[in-house]
Order: structure tokens, then C-alpha cells, then sequence
């Protein structure tokens, strides 16, 4: 499932607001998209699927500079003093009523708390959860800089999972805030089999899984969800397993719903874009007014 060119724009944007950039050359736009599945690039001619894209016009914050025939291409940041408001103002965190979170994340830290792990004192994201959710995401472990922002799925593996949920209708278009305030808001909820930050899951030892796994149990032991969304297949093998493909997994279930896999980020378009038709299929037919 290709991405459309509304998408692309919409991930180049908040790409350049994550990075605090102003603009950035169509190349190394194109290798961010490239890297995240949203549009493969071409090995011979760098940056010219996305330079199509924007000679067609689909593209709103392309800029051509000279503007002729063999002008170079740029995606420019737009209202640059509006989205640096909009940045500002998202750090102001929405409250989940979580039970029994760790600890309450202090005003302007978004969602970071410390807490006791393993029986040591660290600094992590407070699990987004409530009794009833109508979806449940569970990653590996927080990203650094996830953590650092004090809000889920910062980095770049996280932003690629994020556009993917758009992608499939299950997040609204990007406005500004903080997209897990904005999921939590939709019955989305956020959780981690570990809890300990690190730059890389193969810092996590098979005794950390363990433990993750016995106290995430206890996390979800009161909740409930129609769907829970693994971000990546390792999370879910931790779970459940060893396996085969990933996309909904017959026979899984956790919370009490259905149990969907993500592919990973370098999986075969072709093979990648059956599950998430079959995901954003779930979500039509599942389709409700938030709590």
C-alpha cells in the first residue's frame, strides 16, 4: 500500500518539525521516505519518484529553486511561526486516567516518569491505558528519544508505525499536537513489553524480556481491547512465541481482542500492503465514535 501523496506531504512535515529544520533538499527527503516504506526510491536516480511526485504538482510543500526545467527541489516547512506554535503548545499534556500507572508524569515532562524497573530507579514513558480501549499498541521498549520528548514513537522507527496508522484511518491527520495525546483521545492505547529505554533492542537481555513479559501481564490484567497492535514482530514474540508472517495472527488474542502484527519496516511492498489493507479493513468494519 503506497502511500499517498497527502500522506508523503503530511510525514515530510512533521519530519521537518521533529528535526527542527526549516527545509530539506528532495534527495534526502526521498531517503527519509524511502527508509520508512512510504515511497520506495530509485538506487540509480536518488530522489526522482519523490521529484515526480512533485513536478506533478501533488506535492504542496515543494519548492523549486530556480523555478524552471532543472531547478533543484526542496520541501519546504510551511508557516514556520504557526507550527512552532503548534509546537509549543502540544507539549502541554492531555491527562490519561491511567490505573495504576507508575507514577504521575510531571506537568511539561508529556508522559516521562521515573520509575522502579528491575530494582533500579529509571526514567521511561507512563503506560496510556484505561479499562477499555478500543485499540492497544505494545512495542518493544521506549526510544530514547521518545523518552527525552516524553511522548511515544519520536523516533524514526516510531514516526514510520505513526504514518502507517494514518495511513490506514486509525489516526487523523497530523495537526500539530502530540499524536499519542491525540490516540489516547480516540481510545488508542500505548504500553511497552519493556520498559527500560534504550538506542537498541539488542541492548535487552533474554532475563529483561522475561521480566517484561510477567509484569506487562500484570499492566493488562484489567484491560480490555478489541484490537491490540504489535509495532513490531519481536514485541509480539516475546508474548506468544515464535511464528509465521504477521498481519492478524489466527488464534492470538490479548485483552480479549484480536491480536494484528505490523510488517516490519523493510518488509516486500506487496506483502506489507495485504496486511494493512486487511487492517484498515478491520478498522472500517470496527469503525465507531470514539470514547
Amino acid at each position: 500500500m503506497a502511500a499517498s501523496p497527502a500522506e508523503i506531504d503530511r510525514f515530510l512535515q512533521v519530519e521537518l518539525v521533529r528535526r527542527r529544520l526549516g527545509e530539506v533538499s528532495a534527495v534526502e527527503a526521498a531517503a527519509w521516505l524511502d527508509e520508512q516504506g512510504l515511497l520506495p526510491d530509485s538506487p540509480s536516480r536518488p530522489g526522482l519518484p519523490l521529484r515526480n511526485l512533485l513536478r506533478a504538482g501533488q506535492i504542496r510543500s515543494g519548492d523549486q529553486r530556480p523555478p524552471q526545467k532543472h531547478g533543484n527541489w526542496f520541501i519546504v516547512r510551511r508557516d514556520l511561526e504557526a507550527l512552532h506554535s503548534a509546537d509549543a503548545s502540544r507539549r502541554t499534556r492531555s491527562e490519561p486516567e491511567t490505573p495504576s500507572k507508575p507514577a504521575a508524569a510531571a506537568e511539561g515532562e508529556g508522559h516521562r516518569v521515573t520509575m522502579e524497573w528491575m530494582g533500579e530507579e529509571i526514567v521511561t514513558l507512563e503506560d496510556l491505558l484505561r479499562s477499555e480501549l478500543r485499540v492497544l499498541c505494545i512495542g518493544i521498549n521506549p526510544a530514547l528519544t521518545s523518552v527525552e520528548r516524553g511522548h511515544y514513537y519520536q523516533g524514526r522507527s516510531g514516526q514510520g508505525f505513526l504514518a502507517r496508522l494514518r495511513a490506514v484511518g486509525l489516526l487523523p491527520e497530523y495537526d500539530g499536537r502530540w499524536e499519542d495525546d491525540v490516540a489516547f483521545e480516540l481510545g488508542i492505547g500505548q504500553t511497552d513489553v519493556v520498559k527500560r529505554p534504550t538506542a537498541k533492542a539488542e541492548a535487552i537481555s533474554a532475563a529483561e524480556f522475561a521480566y517484561g513479559k510477567r509484569a506487562l501481564s500484570e499492566r493488562l490484567e484489567s484491560v480490555l481491547a478489541e484490537l491490540v497492535i504489535f509495532t513490531f514482530k519481536g514485541a509480539a514474540k516475546k508474548l506468544f512465541g515464535d511464528f509465521e508472517g504477521h498481519g492478524f495472527i489466527p488464534g492470538f488474542t490479548l485483552c480479549g481482542g484480536e491480536v494484528f502484527v505490523m510488517p516490519g519496516p523493510y518488509e516486500k511492498r506487496e506483502v506489507a500492503d495485504k496486511s494493512l489493507s486487511e487492517l484498515r479493513a478491520w478498522i472500517k468494519r470496527h469503525a465507531r465514535r470514539a470514547p
